[in-house]
């Protein structure tokens, strides 16, 4: 699955705009008074200003090989790391994957993942132009395994990783919905709920574009 387009609420405007733009270096596309739009690799991710705080965990791909490169690009940007046992690095064995986490300026916990069986090699300095996309949003749920058959159902999206009881990952290592139980998972590697947030989004699965609209109850395709 890959996400071409994702539309975000924030609280912050301002701030996220000046994050992403001036301190990351995303390319800014188009902004007004209550939103803006970045390109990111192949995701264009739009903010929509909003009065809620809404927090939200998202991955970024990257090539397969350079996390640590990844790593010294943000030490570079004055960026607050997410850690977890003391270190900034954090390997996933079961998805031979490697990410660094941090917050932006709203409080989202944003992910740069270098994911090994995708042999994306680069041997280009990293720069917010090594980042290949959003590969991943986070969406909490009251029932995992009926958002598991509706997933199916409505996108044809396979399970990737994960059960039906309170964490489920759907899609493939180019896009995943992570999808979890509101009630009881909180976002790794924070202590922070998993609170179910709205947001929207445009995906192309094997060749189809679909159009892709979670509440925070409900699911429209």
């Amino acid at each position: 699955m890959r996400i071409k387009k994702i539309h975000l609420y924030s609280k912050k405007l301002a701030a996220q705009k000046a994050f992403y733009t001036d301190q990351l270096g995303f390319e800014l596309l188009k902004s007004s008074e209550n939103e803006f739009t970045i390109q990111t690799g192949v995701t264009q991710i739009t903010f929509e200003k909003n009065t809620e705080h809404n927090y939200y965990h998202f991955a970024f791909n990257i090539p397969s090989f350079q996390i640590q490169e990844a790593f010294d690009w943000l030490k570079t940007k004055a960026i607050e790391f997410i850690t977890n046992e003391d270190s900034y690095f954090i390997d996933f064995k079961s998805w031979n994957a490697a990410a660094v986490y941090f917050y932006d300026a709203d409080g989202n916990i944003a992910e740069l993942i270098a994911r090994k069986n995708m042999a994306i090699e680069s041997k280009e300095e990293f720069s917010e132009k090594s980042i290949l996309g959003v590969s991943e949003i986070g969406m909490p749920v009251m029932d995992v395994g009926l958002t598991h058959s509706k997933i199916i159902d409505e996108l044809g999206l396979i399970q990737y990783s994960g059960d039906q009881d309170y964490f489920c990952a759907m899609g493939d290592e180019e896009g995943l919905l992570i999808i979890v139980d509101q009630k009881v998972k909180k976002w790794f590697p924070t202590e922070l709920p998993a609170v179910p947030v709205p947001f929207k989004m445009e995906v192309e699965i094997e060749g189809k574009e679909f159009g892709f609209q979670y509440s925070g109850k409900e699911i429209t395709v």
